[in-house]
């Protein structure tokens, strides 16, 4: 929509101030390198399940709530074996495929959509997972537009992948199988 970060106003100006935003719908995805987003609302709006709605003139503070008791996946993809039809996680390689898998929150879950980097023996860890419901799944090409946010479009995905309910510091391992794509 147009808009940028605003610089600090000052030495002490630790907001974060979204500026020049054309009037509209958005989704908000906050990312952090330490911790996860629990909460993000606005106006009594939850955020993280909402959009944030952005009108002429308009502004209102997002009142952000991280945490650091983040739950731990780790798992392997079956069906990766040394030899041809291995997967490769070297960025230059073209002549192995990589290996891509998702975790989706379930609807009603504080959970956060993740994608997780597959390594060339399969094994992934996803090391700062938001507590919540998942469904896990694993596919042999890019998904750029799973459906999320939109309940009922999920409702493809039901029967795939593996469900799994993370606690706060809790460290799961799960095995999956290759998702057939959905077309």
């Amino acid at each position: 929509g147009g808009g940028s970060l605003r610089p600090p106003t000052g030495p002490n100006d630790e907001s974060l101030v979204l500026e020049n935003l054309t009037p509209g719908r958005y989704w908000l995805r906050l990312n952090s390198s330490r911790g996860y987003v629990a909460a993000a609302t606005m106006g009594g709006v939850d955020l993280l399940r909402q959009p944030l709605i952005v009108g002429g003139g308009s502004s209102a503070p997002v009142e952000v709530t991280m945490r650091d008791d983040n739950a731990e996946l780790e798992g392997t993809v079956s069906g990766v074996a040394n030899g041809p039809g291995m997967v490769d996680a070297t960025p230059s390689s073209t002549s192995h495929q990589q290996l891509w898998v998702y975790c989706v929150p379930l609807p009603d879950s504080p959970g956060r959509f993740q994608q997780v980097w597959v390594a060339a023996d399969g094994k992934f860890t996803a090391a700062a997972m938001a507590p919540g419901a998942y469904r896990v799944l694993a596919f042999k090409n890019l998904q750029v537009n799973i459906p999320y946010r939109d309940a009922e479009a999920m409702r493809t995905y039901e029967n795939k992948g593996q469900v799994v309910h993370l606690s706060a510091g809790q460290k799961t391992n799960v095995q999956l199988q290759i998702t057939s794509d959905i077309e």
